[in-house]
């Protein structure tokens, strides 16, 4: 029979959530210890939090030879950054303008002054990723944090092919595949930040779920709030009306950077967007109000 087993762990400065569907207790142990590997081993790599790791080493040499993954990883990044436009970017900094720890310690904390930091290099066409060998223009660093849950949530589902049904849930960037213990379709809620005590519910499958928004992680700088999303110039919060992004896509990553591209857009040049990459969503403005794609409307619980 099966049955829905539940763990809970933290890793990439999140929490990390796994639900597996399976026949038997041992196999679902024996998958999550597996993918729990996997997030740590991720973290150890690519954190920018951890001064020996290969991508911090990387921010700091800016030309080096790299690991096979990290080098798949940094493509990845540079074909989000074109696909958006340069909407969405991993050379933004959010480091220079008080998000330099880990975000339990940034977290409503005052960091600085509101002055404008050093200008930097946010070109991601000019990093040079030849085979396994990086290279960075001075000036430039790279942050994958924007798009690497995502992209580990899918791989960490892989890790449990013979499970019925599984949810990643790492800081929120969701992978799933297949279905509950009753064989239905999993649901998941979507908090509207304009209405606290309301959520939307919406059954999905086999797919990447990512929700970007402008209410929880903040911070002050010189008494000015202050949150993790960058503009397109890496200087700035987004002028934008959007408080809340959604984003179902196929791809985890694509997900997590698409919802992240979209916010920096606004609801108007975000949906352009979505739809150009075939992307479902559901948009929350700052007035409270909802931008949902078709598809994603159907998917809505009644």
């Amino acid at each position: 029979m099966k049955q829905e087993y539940s763990y809970e762990d933290r890793v990439m400065g999140c929490d990390l959530f796994v639900s597996i569907v399976a026949e038997s207790e041992a196999y679902a142990d024996a998958a999550y210890a597996h993918m729990r590997t996997m997030a740590h081993a991720y973290d150890a790599q690519f954190s920018r939090f951890m001064e020996d790791s290969e991508l911090s080493r990387l921010n700091e040499t800016k030309d080096m030879e790299v690991s096979r993954e990290c080098a798949a990883v940094l493509t990845v990044g540079r074909e989000l950054y074109e696909k958006t436009k340069g909407a969405f970017n991993p050379l933004v900094q959010v480091s220079r303008y008080g998000y330099d720890a880990d975000i339990k310690d940034v977290l409503l904390t005052e960091r600085g002054t509101d002055e404008p930091a050093e200008p930097y290099d946010t070109d991601f066409a000019s990093v040079r990723i030849q085979e396994n060998h990086v290279a960075l223009a001075e000036g430039q660093a790279v942050d994958v944090g924007g798009y690497l849950k995502g992209y580990v949530a899918e791989r960490m589902v892989a890790l449990a092919s013979e499970a019925s049904g599984i949810i990643v849930n790492l800081g929120g960037d969701i992978y799933t595949r297949g279905r509950d213990e009753q064989g239905k379709s999993f649901q998941f809620d979507i908090e509207n930040p304009r209405a606290p005590h309301s959520s939307i519910t919406f059954a999905y499958e086999n797919g990447g779920i990512a929700t970007s928004g402008v209410h929880r992680r903040l911070w002050s700088r010189g008494g000015i709030p202050f949150h993790h999303i960058l503009d397109a110039s890496g200087t700035k919060n987004p002028d934008s009306d959007l408080v809340s992004a959604t984003v179902l896509a196929k791809r985890g990553h694509d997900a997590e950077a698409y919802a992240t591209a979209a916010l920096v857009l606004g609801s108007k040049e975000g949906e352009h967007l979505l739809r150009e990459q075939g992307a479902e969503y559901c948009l929350i403005r700052d007035d409270g109000t909802f931008v949902v794609s078709p598809s994603f409307s159907s998917r809505i619980a009644s």
